[in-house]
């Protein structure tokens, strides 16, 4: 009837106007819909509303003319047309149930169509460039429809999608926990408690920002983030559908990428396993299945072997942490990892480099053990590294020396997490097997007396700490926190049990070898 040039406003949702004083909690938006009773014998009232229905920017205002307005007023009229406020005339018999539910339709396919924005369904073999493309597409549809920036943080891959300015895209100049977790005073005001959908504001912050947060949830692990920022207005009922919708095609993504990594994680294992151990026959076939977990066949690699010391940890149940931690630690295009048992863990990283930078290589590995121990209660990790091999078929030498580090070097370095083969030196030529044979014990001849003494553990101790200091009993007295003359009792009291001779440097390095590994010997 009214106001045609108007018909591009946005509506998001329909609102019946039914008493005089209604039209003041209007927020904007809407389409109200009215039989026009309060109209028939006050044309003020009606002339109020359509000015504040302009002025809050509805979508329109829809009449049953047939009802109780025979007819619409000129200045009405006018004031639709100028406005460009769309005034629309309802059918008679039209329920306001078949209006709402009419225009609801509308709102949601073509939000679904922008926000989706896509003509296929994900394809049976996705990659992970097509999921980022997907990501990517979602988040700055929704940026698009909500004229606020959206952030995602990837926890499996310790990726960070976001279409703003709101934080730097520098991974290391922010701690993206605090987005869920803050560390500073704020408030979180609960949304949605089914979706743990929260509203955060930092208010130690003078402008006191604010965002919407949601967890994306795939096999009760979370694997993402979702954030959206509330820059100007807030998010309202309309904006929170939208986040919605784009939340459970987010999710779907996320599925995908989980079932992938499940069945990749598989493929790996069967490979990595095949390698280590030279079980297979068909080198071509191998080749091939390189490929398909695009393996550069011909790059260098390192390996390094993780080893859970808690028998009672099964890594296979947490292989979906262990792999988000791995990617966060390492470049997903050059790492890729199996697991070898219920307490192995390997990975094979790919290198440029003959010798591997040992602060580099065991820095990440430092942290990567420090995150796996913090989200494994009671886990218990030591690391081993070994040499660079020429091509990916041959890292079980690598491998053997990974091994040889966690197992050598925890009696050699028992407090570091992680050891370099290199580190080992020439302990590196000792066979852990060799350790635990029943003839060894003929080796230790010269100081089994020791062992037949009720404060042996005492004595042996001494002794240790005692070489470690190079003979000197003050040095060995600190190290023991005891009183020096402690340690001469105690070295007088080995001396008379047993010939050790402390001034000769040969059987001085003998005796220290031996204590490094008195723990295996079978005494």
């Amino acid at each position: 009837m009214a106001g045609s040039k108007g018909l591009d406003r946005r509506i998001q949702a329909v609102t019946l106007f039914d008493a005089p004083d209604g039209y003041k909690w209007f927020k904007g938006k809407e389409f109200v819909v009215t039989t026009g009773y309060l109209f028939k014998n006050d044309y003020g009232l009606f002339k109020n509303v359509i000015l504040h229905l302009h002025q809050n920017n509805a979508a329109g205002l829809g009449i049953k003319v047939d009802r109780f307005l025979k007819a619409i007023p000129e200045e009405i009229i006018n004031m639709c047309n100028e406005f460009n406020l769309p005034l629309i005339s309802l059918p008679y018999e039209a329920a306001w149930i078949d209006v709402i539910n009419a225009v609801n339709a509308v709102v949601l396919n073509r939000y679904i169509l922008r926000i989706n924005d896509t003509k296929k369904l994900l394809p049976i073999y996705a990659n992970y460039q097509y999921f980022d493309k997907k990501i990517r597409g979602i988040i700055q549809n929704l940026s698009i429809e909500l004229g606020k920036s959206v952030l995602i943080y990837d926890l499996m891959s310790d990726n960070v999608y976001s279409t703003g300015k709101q934080i730097s895209s520098k991974k290391n100049s922010i701690d993206y926990t605090d987005l869920w977790d803050p560390s500073f005073s704020h408030q979180r005001e609960i949304i949605c408690d089914k979706l743990k959908i929260y509203r955060i504001k930092n208010i130690e912050d003078k402008k006191k920002k604010s965002w919407i947060t949601i967890p994306i949830i795939v096999q009760n692990i979370t694997v993402a983030y979702f954030v959206v920022w509330e820059t100007g207005n807030k998010i309202d009922y309309y904006d929170l559908f939208s986040i919605r919708l784009s939340y459970t095609l987010l999710s779907y993504v996320y599925e995908q990428i989980y079932l992938m990594n499940s069945m990749e994680g598989i493929f790996q294992d069967e490979f990595i396993q095949d390698i280590i151990k030279k079980t297979y026959k068909d080198e071509e076939k191998l080749y091939k299945r390189a490929q398909n977990l695009q393996i550069n066949i011909d790059k260098k690699f390192i390996c390094i072997c993780i080893q859970q010391l808690n028998e009672n940890i099964y890594l296979y149940e947490h292989r979906e942490k262990i792999s988000r931690r791995i990617y966060q630690s390492f470049s997903r295009k050059k790492a890729i990892f199996g697991l070898q048992s219920k307490n192995q863990l390997v990975i094979l990283y790919e290198t440029y480099k003959d010798i591997v930078d040992n602060g580099e290589i065991k820095d990440k590995c430092s942290m990567l053990i420090d995150y796996l121990e913090k989200d494994i209660p009671y886990s218990d990790f030591k690391c081993g590294i070994g040499y660079t091999v020429d091509r990916v078929f041959n890292i079980r030498k690598s491998y053997i020396e990974s091994i040889k580090s966690i197992e050598i070097g925890g009696h050699i370095y028992p407090s570091e997490k992680v050891v370099l083969y290199k580190e080992l030196g020439p302990f590196g030529l000792f066979r852990i097997e060799a350790f635990q044979q029943e003839d060894f014990n003929t080796i230790v001849e010269d100081i089994s007396p020791i062992f037949s003494q009720d404060d042996k553990d005492e004595l042996l101790l001494t002794l240790k700490a005692y070489l470690d200091s190079g003979c000197n009993y003050n040095l060995a007295a600190k190290k023991l926190f005891i009183h020096s003359n402690t340690v001469r009792y105690r070295i007088d009291k080995i001396q008379q049990l047993c010939y050790v001779e402390f001034k000769n440097p040969i059987e001085r390095l003998k005796l220290e070898i031996i204590l490094k590994f008195i723990n295996l010997l079978n005494t």
